[in-house]
């Protein structure tokens, strides 16, 4: 038997108290909670996510920060971000696609379009697309 076999039986060690590397989330006292939750909508606008989305991730007790500013601040105030974040960032769209030929290149489209209040594209946006 070798070291590698006799850890796989073991299974895997837990974490000591001290362990550096453990993730544990912590509020702060001090900080400005709007930049804050400005900054984790953007996040998910920038992944792709919808307004719908967002106000549930917001919703779920599991995502213990997204949660405690909509109980604080109500969904209102949630919806107002998500929608000053759009504004800013539009919806962006995401085309991959996937080649089956080897060594080929494949192209990954990126892009997102200005949109205004109610969802309808802003100035400047590009006609859609047709897809």
């Amino acid at each position: 038997m070798n070291a590698g076999e006799d850890h796989e039986r073991a299974g895997p060690k837990p974490p000591d108290e001290d362990d550096p590397m453990e993730l544990v989330a912590v509020t702060l006292p001090e900080g400005d909670a709007d930049l804050a939750v400005a900054c984790l909508v953007e996040e998910f606008v920038r992944l792709g996510m919808t307004d719908a989305q967002l106000l549930d991730l917001f919703r779920r007790p599991f995502y213990a920060g997204a949660h405690a500013i909509w109980k604080a601040r109500g969904e209102e105030h949630v919806r107002q971000v998500i929608a000053r974040v759009r504004a800013q960032w539009g919806h962006p769209r995401f085309t991959v696609v996937n080649a089956d030929v080897p060594d080929a290149v494949a192209p990954v489209s990126l892009g997102a379009r200005p949109v205004a209040p109610g969802g309808r594209p802003g100035p400047g946006a590009p006609p859609p697309s047709g897809r």
